[in-house]
């Protein structure tokens, strides 16, 4: 998967596992041997330049081509979806991980192995697994849990308290400012453009894509205009 080519990107991966399942807390060595972390990231395929997006958002633009990028619209770690994970007849990765660590289920490096099942536009049937472990850098983050530094054309330069909110938020921040990476860049597809869209309208009742870019719209500050739109 491309996106963990960029080392900054799949440690901010890692940091994201690690606050989600708590790992560092004394507790979790309470946690069943052998339980594996997922996480299933899905990704959406969005305008590079935020103008185009509120474009399509507000329902002003024609679908046409344009240059798109990949952001991560929410993570999910939930039981039901490891559940649903396993379930599936047969998962050669679950295999390569039973074969790539000790009894407890930890890498060489004594920490935990994570299957990431990398989900585009929705699609569950073409997702890609990944089997990866976390590293002591990640941990460190974590750890630390220092406060992450932003840059919005919106709200200018500022700082946000370390969360698993903000750590996806600063996920898509460093995608967006580097846009012009050609491992990132994706053309937009109508149907990118149509979830844009139905975003605008509220219209979520079918689609979890659509439901997971809405979570990513209230989310990101970057969209702090559209969020207002859903405000009561």
């Amino acid at each position: 998967m491309l996106l963990l080519a960029q080392r900054m990107l799949s440690g901010l991966i890692e940091v994201y596992c690690i606050a989600a399942y708590d790992i560092l807390n004394p507790d979790h060595a309470n946690r069943p041997l052998k339980l594996l972390y997922l996480l299933r990231i899905n990704l959406g395929i969005e305008p590079a330049e935020i103008s185009k997006f509120m474009e399509m958002f507000h329902q002003q633009r024609s679908f046409s081509p344009l240059p798109g990028m990949v952001q991560v619209n929410a993570i999910t770690h939930s039981s039901e979806y490891d559940k649903e994970y396993f379930g599936r007849p047969y998962r050669k990765d679950v295999k390569y991980v039973e074969e790539s660590v000790d009894d407890n289920m930890k890498s060489e490096n004594g920490l935990p192995v994570m299957i990431l099942g990398f989900v585009l536009r929705g699609d569950v049937a073409t997702s890609v697994s990944v089997v990866t472990f976390l590293t002591p850098q990640a941990m460190e983050v974590a750890r630390k849990r220092e406060l992450y530094t932003q840059v919005s054309s919106i709200r200018g330069t500022y700082q946000v308290p370390f969360s698993t909110d903000s750590t996806i938020e600063f996920f898509n921040g460093l995608i967006r400012d580097g846009k012009s990476n050609k491992f990132l860049t994706i053309p937009m597809k109508q149907k990118d453009a149509e979830m844009v869209k139905a975003v605008g309208r509220n219209d979520t009742e079918h689609s979890k894509a659509v439901q997971y870019l809405l979570t990513k719209t209230k989310r990101d500050s970057i969209y702090t205009p559209v969020a207002y739109s859903f405000s009561s």
